[in-house]
């Protein structure tokens, strides 16, 4: 790889479109910026814009841990405990039982995630809601799993599976929108932002959300698609070594 590239994201770029095996040419600004997109987008998030909500989110459930989508320590049942009758919230998105059983009637979901929601989630979340409040210092029954506890993976951390986590988060945050009456252009551009949130997390229950929601939501900031095609184009047709 030339010393050229020693932008870790131009290297990235580079890689991607010479590894295609057919490309005889440097990649022009539409193929940057096509590949710039393929490369922000999370598997089961269809529309950048919930996309970007969603990352709002996961900063604002997860703040201070560096969260990330499609991180394996992402997805576990809320460490929060005082719930009254306890907490199903899970996952990236902290989505609940209750709302999962909600978007599995209101929700516009592919059949994959509609098994999903039936056969995986639903039945995990009834678990984490019986096993959760009777742990050691607590019930303290014979039958106690702690896979299920708060902090627990309740047997939903399987990687295949988290693009239809992310699909059921995605038409969570399309049924909140709906619900609150607002666009994702309102919640990004901060219009519909609390009419939103007002829907996605209980009365009372945001805390220190919002800052942390706003924060989430800000663009990546990448290299520009046409300065990188640019640079690409001057090494054209191939570069040494990518061969």
């Amino acid at each position: 790889m030339p010393d050229k590239l020693n932008n870790e994201f131009l290297r990235d770029i580079a890689t991607d479109w010479y590894s295609q095996g057919s490309q005889n040419r440097a990649p022009n600004f539409v193929d940057v910026l096509r590949m710039q997109q393929e490369r922000s987008r999370v598997t089961g998030f269809n529309d950048p814009k919930i996309q970007r909500i969603a990352r709002g989110l996961l900063e604002a459930e997860h703040r201070g841990t560096n969260p990330e989508f499609n991180k394996s320590d992402m997805y576990i049942r809320t460490k929060h405990r005082k719930a009254p009758g306890g907490s199903s919230a899970y996952g990236p998105g902290q989505i609940t039982m209750n709302t999962a059983k909600d978007i599995l009637n209101r929700g516009k979901l592919s059949p994959e995630a509609r098994k999903y929601i039936a056969e995986r989630f639903i039945p995990a979340g009834k678990l984490m809601l019986r096993h959760g409040n009777e742990g050691p210092g607590r019930g303290n029954k014979s039958w106690f799993d702690p896979t299920y506890d708060y902090g627990g993976q309740a047997g939903l951390n399987v990687e295949a599976e988290y693009p239809l986590y992310n699909e059921l988060w995605a038409a969570t945050i399309d049924r909140k929108l709906r619900d609150a009456g607002v666009t994702a252009d309102q919640v990004l551009d901060g219009s519909g932002r609390d009419a939103f949130l007002s829907k996605y997390y209980k009365k009372g229950n945001r805390g220190g959300y919002d800052p942390a929601f706003a924060r989430g939501i800000v663009p990546e900031k990448k290299p520009s698609a046409f300065m990188t095609a640019a640079l690409l184009n001057r090494m054209s047709p191939k570069p040494k070594g990518m061969q």
